[in-house]
């Protein structure tokens, strides 16, 4: 299932993963799964020493809804996030100086309420976090200058299912979620002013391959390596 989207990806220093399960900061009833696999900070060339571990734990991450009927099950969701950091999402970036971790919620929704569900759940999320004096749970908006604020990515299809596309070769239904334009006031964006909450997009994937397109775009426009200010302690 795992394409390469070109350049090198993340090198990896132990195939031991870093979970933390928890539940969600704004609602303990939705549990989380934060996860992330250490990059590798090389010395110069020069420098005979060992490879060293970068920083632990990246403060930037992807916000990722898990809604299948069995995304209550602590254990379906500690597999879902394994398997997204280890297979479905690891060719998200092939720059090792920038990674993030995924923070994998269990939301099991209707079809028909599936993205209200979960924006409800992100802007309750993003208020929690944004409570504390740390940046560590900081959510990163977008500071690009697009026509959004905020993104989430959804995956509507059991786990069991995702290395088994369906006759229109639909895997694993992941799809990314836009939502809170940003405010024009007097012609000039201001990501900080108040936004309409009833608008959003959603950008589904049909195949394999096209969800690993639309993660890495919204990883390029989120563009956290050029908003470091939102990381400031």
């Amino acid at each position: 299932m795992r394409k390469s989207t070109g350049g090198r990806a993340p090198r990896r220093i132990d195939p031991t993963l870093l979970l933390e399960p928890c539940p969600s900061h704004s609602d303990p009833a939705v549990p989380l799964v934060s996860v992330h696999t250490p990059g590798m900070i090389r010395p110069p060339e020069d420098d005979d020493d060992d490879p060293v571990p970068a920083t632990p734990r990246p403060r930037p991450s992807l916000q990722i809804y898990y809604t299948a009927p069995d995304a209550a099950d602590p254990a379906v969701l500690d597999a879902v996030a394994r398997t997204l950091e280890t297979d479905v999402l690891f060719s998200r970036s092939n720059n090792s100086e920038f990674y993030d971790r995924l923070d994998v919620y269990g939301l099991p929704s209707a079809r028909d309420e599936v993205v209200a569900r979960c924006i409800a759940h992100q802007r309750g999320e993003i208020a929690a976090r944004a409570g504390s004096n740390s940046k560590e749970w900081y959510i990163q908006r977008y500071d690009t200058g697009g026509q959004w604020v905020r993104a989430l990515i959804v995956l509507e299809r059991p786990l069991a299912e995702w290395q088994q596309p369906d006759s229109e070769g639909k895997v694993p239904g992941l799809s990314v979620v836009m939502f809170e334009p940003v405010p024009v006031v007097a012609n000039v964006v201001d990501p900080d002013a108040s936004a309409s909450t009833d608008s959003f997009r959603v950008r589904p994937a049909e195949t394999a391959e096209e969800g690993e397109v639309l993660v890495c775009d919204l990883r390029h426009e989120l563009n956290w390596q050029h908003s470091s200010g939102q990381f400031k302690d």
